[in-house]
């Protein structure tokens, strides 16, 4: 049986996203993590702010025409909707987005289980 994941929804300010053209990367921290929100063909899409690889600065990423954010550093491509690289040898941590009928914008982080003392 699978497991559902269930999500903490926080809302992005919305000082945050309002100007965001398609293609453009910010950064903000939220919830105490440091995150990337970027915007690609009118969808948002959101991940940890440093590289797996070597811990470049996404927020100063550009987006490439196939959907991937790539760091400043050495060039190393994900894609905006997995995290995912093509040759699969690292992942970054991303973050669903969806939108509110007031066109705010919430993030989901996933909820802790169990008991933690």
């Amino acid at each position: 049986m699978e497991e559902s994941i269930e999500y903490d929804w926080h809302k992005i300010p919305r000082f945050r996203f309002a100007m965001m053209n398609n293609g453009d990367v910010i950064g903000f921290d939220i919830n105490k993590k440091s995150i990337y929100l970027a915007k690609f063909e009118d969808a948002y899409f959101a991940g940890f702010s440093k590289c797996p690889h070597a811990g470049g600065d996404l927020t100063e990423s550009k987006i490439n025409l196939q959907g991937e954010i790539v760091c400043p550093l050495h060039n190393y491509k994900f894609k905006l909707k997995t995290g995912q690289m093509e040759n699969q040898e690292y992942c970054l941590n991303t973050y669903p987005i969806k939108s509110t009928a007031d066109g705010d914008l919430l993030i989901g982080f996933k909820k802790k289980k169990g008991w933690f003392f």
